[in-house]
């Protein structure tokens, strides 16, 4: 068996891996948060909470009435800084929009209101968070913005025209969503949850070690149906492919992720996702893609079956019509890449995974040679069929790294290993 391998019996991390995930990139930032006048704002408390999980340092800066939302004593409280507002505005030294300036990584204006954008893109800074804002402009402090209104609001043409230049200058949107508004209409206005925003946040702050790179990635299982209802697969959820996948495109990549049938659910920055069943039909996909499309890499996760039923019957078969059952065997993906690569009109780099139950580094070096690969993931998988968080890099020149952590980590450590 080739590709991720199977999971334990729960494909999540504890908190503790996940915060060793991201603490290297979130460690130490320094984050403003701009809350503006909108009910949305009662969820920036939990928004502070994760960002600072993660090693994040908070700073707030409010409009008078996003105080009628959320109050300065909690988000002192959170944040352990004060709290920059109009009411407070004459406690602060004299150019506290430098001094945020100074000390801002990224700016998150949360929940953005129609009032607050629209005076952001006409420049005006007439209370201390458009003045923090005009500052950071010039700056080119990173800006992300996550709009919040009545769905009238939002398909406002003027509100349109501002994002729009905003967009220009290169601020970054979250949302919004679809879903229930405060003011009891169903439509586009919501605005994005907290761990959506994160997942915005990281991608803003990721160096983008991949950009202009397009890379095609596939992952989870296949299933080789004998009837309806029965068939061949592996156990595999597709979790390390899926955080493959997000890590490249929070690098910057154009990703295009195929999977067969898994739980896991694709990255929002994933440019394209393609839904497969079989390994036949995610032969058919890859090929199209690798044959239409110029890609930098391809990385091999998924859980290939090597094997589908010879027959497939359109009804359920009686189980005592099933005593032997014939296979034939699948199409090789990563080796039939391997051998037109060269035909190809840019250089394509492979990547793969082996998962094996013993002699893993042997087959993987092996797996490494034939099919001419530039990097390999190897790891070992026991007889109760959980895999351990760690798995060894096998380079083209045979040189091995041990690398551990969660499949985000990992996937970190394979992009610097590619690169």
């Amino acid at each position: 068996m080739t590709g991720e391998g199977p999971r334990s019996k729960s494909d999540s991390f504890t908190p503790s891996e996940r915060l060793q995930n991201m603490q290297s990139l979130l460690k130490d930032k320094k984050i403003t948060i701009g809350i503006s006048g909108g009910i949305a704002a009662y969820k920036i408390p939990l928004l502070i909470r994760l960002l600072s999980q993660y090693g994040a340092s908070v700073q707030c800066v409010v409009t008078n009435s996003a105080l009628d939302f959320v109050t300065e004593t909690l988000l002192f409280r959170l944040t352990n800084k004060p709290v920059l507002s109009p009411q407070k505005e004459n406690g602060w030294i004299e150019d506290y929009h430098i001094t945020v300036k100074n000390n801002s990584d990224l700016f998150i204006l949360a929940p953005g209101t129609l009032n607050t954008i629209g005076k952001i893109a006409a420049g005006i800074a007439d209370d201390p968070l458009t003045t923090v804002v005009s500052a950071l402009f010039a700056k080119k402090v990173p800006l992300l913005f996550v709009p919040s209104m009545n769905i009238d609001m939002w398909n406002n043409p003027i509100l349109q025209d501002n994002i729009k230049k905003l967009k220009n200058l290169d601020v970054h949107f979250c949302g919004p969503n679809i879903g229930e508004l405060a003011c009891g209409e169903f439509g586009l206005g919501k605005m994005s949850e907290p761990e959506e925003i994160f997942e915005n946040v990281v991608y803003v702050l990721s160096q983008k070690k991949l950009s202009g790179k397009k890379v095609l990635i596939t992952a989870g299982p296949t299933r080789e149906h004998l009837d309806p209802i029965r068939f061949i697969s592996n156990i595999s959820s597709g979790s390390r492919g899926y955080a493959m996948a997000k890590v490249c495109a929070y690098e910057g990549a154009e990703v295009t992720l195929i999977s067969g049938p898994s739980t896991q659910k694709a990255s929002q920055f994933v440019h394209s996702f393609k839904a497969c069943v079989s390994a036949q039909e995610m032969f058919d996909m890859v090929m199209s893609e690798i044959k239409t499309n110029e890609y930098d890499y391809f990385i091999s996760v998924a859980a290939v079956s090597d094997f589908a039923p010879l027959h497939y019957y359109s009804e359920k078969l009686p189980k005592q019509e099933i005593m032997n059952l014939e296979l034939k065997r699948n199409e090789d993906i990563l080796g039939t890449i391997s051998g037109m690569k060269n035909s190809l009109k840019k250089p394509l780099k492979l990547i793969g995974f082996a998962a094996q139950t013993h002699n893993t580094l042997e087959i993987a070096r092996k797996k490494l040679k034939t099919r001419e690969l530039d990097l390999i993931i190897a790891n070992t998988i026991d007889q109760n069929f959980s895999l351990y968080q760690h798995v060894t890099l096998i380079d083209k020149n045979f040189n091995e790294l041990v690398i551990t952590g969660s499949n985000e980590s990992i996937a970190q450590k394979i992009i610097k290993k590619m690169l």
